[in-house]
């Protein structure tokens, strides 16, 4: 991929709950560039087109896809350790 093919974006990204099956699409242009774009497999800007969560435990899994629907991002919330 060019690396201009690289720094454009469809315009949408789809958010996923996965737990209540809610869905929105929110335009790009509209959340942090941080979301909108993440480091693809190689390094290069990736566009992220579909975010998903669901919970896990205690834990929310959040997971970012790009045009092609690979898996370019997971991150893993988890509620802070308490202090004995």
């Amino acid at each position: 991929m060019s690396s201009a093919a690289a720094q454009t974006h469809p315009g949408q990204i789809t958010f996923v709950d996965e737990d209540t099956g809610e869905s929105k699409v929110q335009a790009a242009t509209s959340v942090p560039d941080s979301v909108a774009f993440v480091p693809d497999a190689n390094g290069a800007r990736a566009a992220v087109v579909r975010i998903t969560s669901h919970l896990r435990g205690s834990q929310r899994i959040i997971q970012s896809f790009g045009i092609d629907g690979a898996l370019l991002q997971r991150t893993v919330q988890a509620p802070p350790v308490r202090p004995s």
